[in-house]
């Protein structure tokens, strides 16, 4: 009995040796056929995938025409700007739009914050980012239909002290936070 144990496994061992002889002499046949380094794949990626082409594609685009009438630039301004809280002034002269926002409650929302009041200065800091929002979206918008004009938005008194200025999407003035570093 020993020996019948003996035969069986020793047939087990040679199956599977010839199995796994099998098994590496497949992938040493497929191993051939694979590169083995990346920069040989990269290769014979780029060998296989790029074809020279004879035709040269041209492709024409057209600009829409801008309107170039600074009284309807004005206009588009005054109706993007214009609101009930304070009033609306632009003027358009030499490729370069400014619009100025009056309201006397910046002074008296400036003497708060001065004073140290936090919620002051947090609306404030709102405002400005609101008009900033504001600004590159009517700057974005008299871009494509006017053209490379120059925007500047002043916040200011109505006895014509700015407290804030962007010119074509930067804040250039802040006198709120005028100072700081």
């Amino acid at each position: 009995m020993k020996k019948a144990i003996a035969i069986i496994i020793s047939l087990a061992l040679l199956l599977a040796l010839s199995a796994c002889a099998a098994s590496e002499t497949s992938k040493e046949s497929e191993a051939a056929d694979i590169p083995s380094t990346p920069e040989e794949i990269i290769t014979e990626q780029v060998e296989t995938t790029v074809a020279p082409t004879e035709e040269e594609t041209t492709i024409e685009t057209t600009a829409a025409p801008l309107i170039d009438d600074p009284e309807q630039l004005k206009t588009l301004l005054t109706n993007v700007f214009s609101n009930t809280a304070y009033q609306t002034l632009v003027t358009v002269e030499d490729g370069t739009a400014t619009v100025i926002i009056l309201n006397d409650e910046f002074s008296s929302l400036y003497s708060d914050a001065s004073n140290g009041s936090q919620e002051s200065m947090m609306l404030w800091d709102d405002l400005t980012a609101s008009f900033l929002g504001l600004h590159n979206s009517a700057r974005d918008l008299m871009s494509t239909l006017y053209g490379n004009y120059s925007l500047e938005t002043i916040l200011s008194s109505s006895k014509g002290f700015p407290y804030l200025s962007i010119t074509d999407g930067e804040i250039t003035l802040d006198f709120f936070h005028f100072g700081e570093d």
